[in-house]
């Protein structure tokens, strides 16, 4: 029969206090700001999986845009999933005169500028990765995830110029977490 109103032995009383410790830091970890929830936000409108199966080839090609640019290009992805630029508007959003290593079968010669969308974690610790499709669909893949988190990682939308030989036909854009 329980006894209520007794004190609780001095060993269990570390237990339980370490146990409300533990609780009171995996909650607070796993809450997010006002701005990382708006962030959040605003990246899962960018997010496009693939329904069909596809094979992948990750290209070297591309750079993300500098934050200070990240507005503008937001702008432009306002209401499409790319946007082709000129060589002016790439050294806008990435610097004067960047340019990324190209893939063995490129050239500078043949390939166009495409602004796209991307999502990225928002604490900027994991790449984004880009893949062309191996069909001549001209489909693309952004990429975007964390690995081993306990709590949800909060996503950013991340724009990204690509040097591609043709417009793409759909981007997909994918942000996963691996626990």
């Amino acid at each position: 029969m329980p006894v209520y109103g007794k004190k609780l032995s001095a060993t269990k009383t570390p237990q339980i206090a370490a146990f409300v410790f533990l609780c009171v830091t995996m909650a607070g970890c796993c809450s997010l700001s006002k701005e990382e929830k708006q962030k959040n936000q605003a990246a899962k409108l960018w997010l496009r999986d693939w329904t069909t199966e596809y094979a992948w080839k990750e290209t070297r090609a591309w750079k993300m845009v500098n934050k200070p640019q990240v507005a503008a290009a937001e702008g432009l992805l306002r209401d499409v999933s790319f946007v082709k630029l000129t060589d002016k508007q790439a050294d806008e959003l990435l610097g004067a005169g960047i340019r990324p290593p190209l893939d063995a079968d490129q050239s500078y010669v043949e390939v166009q500028l495409y602004l796209l969308r991307g999502v990225g974690d928002a604490r900027e610790r994991f790449p984004l990765e880009i893949s062309t499709s191996t069909k001549a669909d001209g489909n693309i893949w952004v990429g975007g995830g964390a690995i081993n988190s306990t709590c949800d990682e909060p996503m950013e939308r991340r724009p990204v110029v690509v040097w591609l030989p043709k417009a793409p036909n759909i981007v997909y854009v994918t942000f996963s977490t691996a626990r």
